[in-house]
């Protein structure tokens, strides 16, 4: 794509070219976007999805209803898309027909036990706090922790007074290595 086409691109939406749509689907997650709003679906054109009321449980984020900005190319098998709620803002990337994983712009925020009880469904980016809970494949004694990623890459760092431990995952959080510590003593 030529540096003119994209800043036509871009002026376009500027324009108000984004084509917007109502509908009520149980793809909330927006994963077939040609199933959701069929032929206008198309290559570089930029859509703004809205489905109301949400009647799955494909949550993006909690609430009534979700709003999608996206655009796809390749024969829709590329692309990216927005989502945008009162609270955050998650993005994801579609690569060769596959999207990958909702992800938290700027990170979550809180208690382990508000989003998971098992740590190896910890994997969005974030800073996440944790006591003596039973939780699933934890790391020892009780502290802070900080998920980083890239791309399908994620590291667990565990935080504490005495000491920090480290865990990672090539494959989005399928499987992990053990937990790994250094005493701060």
């Amino acid at each position: 794509m030529s540096e003119q086409n994209i800043i036509e691109r871009i002026e376009g939406l500027e324009n108000d070219s984004v084509k917007r749509f109502a509908v009520n689907t149980n793809d909330s997650k927006f994963d077939d976007v040609k199933q959701i709003i069929g032929d206008e679906a198309k290559d570089l054109v930029p859509y703004l999805i809205t489905n109301y009321p949400i009647n799955d449980s494909n949550f993006i984020h909690g609430g009534a209803a979700h709003t999608v900005l996206g655009m796809q190319y390749g024969d829709m098998q590329y692309g990216s898309q927005l989502s945008i709620s009162f609270k955050k803002m998650k993005y994801r990337t579609l690569n060769n027909g596959i999207w990958l994983e909702w992800q938290t712009i700027g990170g979550e925020h809180g208690n382990v036990g508000d989003f998971t009880n098992n740590f190896n469904n910890l994997i969005q980016e974030g800073t996440y706090a944790y006591g003596g809970q039973d939780y699933t494949n934890k790391p020892a004694g009780f502290g802070m922790i900080e998920v980083l990623r890239f791309g399908s890459y994620i590291t667990q760092k565990r935080y504490n007074a005495d000491s920090i431990g480290i865990r990672c995952s090539w494959d989005n959080g399928q499987t992990w290595s053990a937990w790994k510590y250094t005493n701060l003593s």
